[in-house]
């Protein structure tokens, strides 16, 4: 059992979940008739906690003397028997020990679902009639155990043949009715109970609660639910379209329900629609929406969907900050503008953007040694890729630009005077690189020379050039050296030995 501290706190507070529950066997209670009961505990702060109840079962005054945790949950109690020897009567002192389960029902009220005797060996095995009556009223409920007609009447007659007067009075209203008379979530659905209503759709769709299992007739029950406003109806109506039980499928009519549950504040149906954009089904796979959704359902109130966002994202949900209002960091937001969620897998944004430009930087290097003319605009491709690479974690791309970021680095460990290093020689020194696009120059070799990779004496040779020869100049210069192309083949000569065949 959880602590009583955070339990009374818990629903005290708001806090406690419809739906939850759990059981005790340390408590004393005052007796009830049906309808309320008080239950105290002794915590272990010795604080003491009194809630009051709803029941529809009967249950004893149990007690303990002082506050013996040991002898919470016990009712002490003496039997008489004649000894079938001697013939005297012998009188023996039993302490039976009870387990009482509890539940947060939807009318935010705590209920008593279960009240059972725990057997231990020092116990008689004489069956109690309040027992019996109790048991035969939640099979005949469905409060605590599954709906079972029969069973309810056969623990009425053993609890009548002992005497009880409830037990008697059931007997009598049972002796001419039906099971469907009695069937819990029929009745009161047929009194357009909107609650009774979900509950028997469930018990159509699952084939339990005294019905056997029929999809259309949930979705009947349902939908006179959802009519009346029930969400919860109205979100099982999303997954009968959704999934195309007990209805033609339709996907689209399906997110329709769980969108306007959601809108109206229903967070199983906000976590839902996460899901679905999770997947992928029905609508475009889609991570960020479904973290969207996600954050929706936990903001409702719905605890499961802070599992499905650790799940997505791989990190806990953290709540936003109640004093500036976001727990983002600036990056985190630039993340968000530009498409990136890699923060959330632990991988920060500024990180992504670096990697992008690495890899740009190295595929430009290799666009300018092999296309000069056209590596401004190969760059600018380049990077957008680099960056989409990156926000859609695509492993193809990512290594791609990875091999050209590694084999860029390559060519310019191998060439250092490559076109990167003159262009920024160029800024540095306020020169103005020439390059008339709109019309190639050309030039005339005087002299035959040697034809080398980089603009000094320093660099290979590629081979000779001879007097008479036509380059063209690509407009890129060093010092006295001048770039040109021959026979689709770019080098560089001394600028001496050219002449400029635009000149007169």
């Amino acid at each position: 059992m959880a602590e009583i501290d955070d339990l009374f706190y818990k629903y005290k507070n708001g806090k406690m979940d419809v739906g939850f529950r759990w059981h005790a066997d340390s408590f004393q209670c005052e007796a009830s008739a049906l309808g309320e009961v008080n239950f105290i505990w002794m915590s272990r702060s010795n604080t003491e906690f009194t809630i009051q109840m709803l029941t529809d079962l009967h249950i004893p005054r149990i007690r303990w003397s002082g506050y013996n945790i040991s002898q919470s949950g016990c009712l002490t109690y003496t039997d008489t028997q004649r000894d079938s020897v001697s013939g005297r009567e012998v009188t023996r002192d039993y302490k039976v020990k009870f387990r009482a389960e509890f539940e947060l029902q939807s009318d935010k009220n705590l209920h008593v679902v279960q009240f059972k005797r725990v057997p231990e060996e020092s116990e008689t095995t004489k069956r109690w009639v309040f027992e019996d009556y109790n048991e035969g009223m939640m099979y005949l409920t469905g409060e605590g155990f599954p709906f079972d007609f029969d069973k309810a009447k056969e623990l009425f007659k053993e609890a009548a043949d002992n005497d009880h007067p409830g037990a008697i009075a059931m007997l009598k209203k049972l002796r001419f009715a039906k099971a469907a008379d009695y069937i819990p979530n029929l009745v009161k659905a047929k009194t357009g109970n909107p609650k009774a209503q979900l509950n028997l759709g469930l018990d159509y769709y699952n084939g339990t609660g005294g019905v056997a299992k029929d999809y259309a007739k949930a979705v009947e029950w349902w939908q006179k639910s959802a009519d009346q406003g029930n969400l919860d109806s109205l979100c099982n109506l999303g997954t009968a379209y959704h999934r195309g039980l007990g209805v033609t499928q339709d996907e689209a009519k399906g997110l329709e329900l769980y969108q306007n549950a959601s809108d109206q504040g229903l967070g199983r149906a906000s976590l839902l629609i996460g899901d679905l954009y999770k997947d992928g089904k029905g609508v475009p796979e889609d991570k960020k929406k479904a973290k969207e959704n996600y954050i929706k359902a936990i903001e409702q109130g719905f605890e499961p969907a802070k599992k499905k966002f650790e799940e997505l994202t791989g990190k806990p949900y953290q709540p936003k900050s109640t004093s500036s209002g976001s727990n983002e960091t600036a990056f985190q937001k630039l993340g968000e503008m530009l498409g990136f969620q890699w923060w959330e897998d632990g991988v920060p944004v500024i990180l992504a953007i670096i990697l992008a430009l690495v890899m740009t930087a190295g595929s430009a290097v290799l666009a300018m040694m092999f296309l000069p003319k056209w590596w401004i605009p190969i760059v600018i491709g380049v990077l957008v890729l680099s960056f989409c690479a990156l926000r859609w974690r695509n492993p193809f791309l990512i290594v791609v630009f990875s091999i050209a970021t590694v084999a860029g680095g390559i060519f310019y460990y191998l060439n250092p005077a490559n076109p990167l290093q003159q262009l920024v020689t160029s800024i540095m020194s306020g020169n103005t690189l020439k390059l008339d696009i709109a019309e190639k120059q050309t030039a005339t070799v005087t002299a035959n020379i040697n034809f080398r990779s980089g603009p000094s004496t320093d660099h290979s040779i590629i081979r000779q050039l001879w007097e008479g020869d036509t380059v063209s100049l690509t407009g890129k210069t060093s010092g006295g050296w001048v770039q040109v192309s021959h026979r689709d083949e770019t080098g560089w000569i001394s600028s001496e030995f050219l002449k400029n065949n635009s000149e007169p």
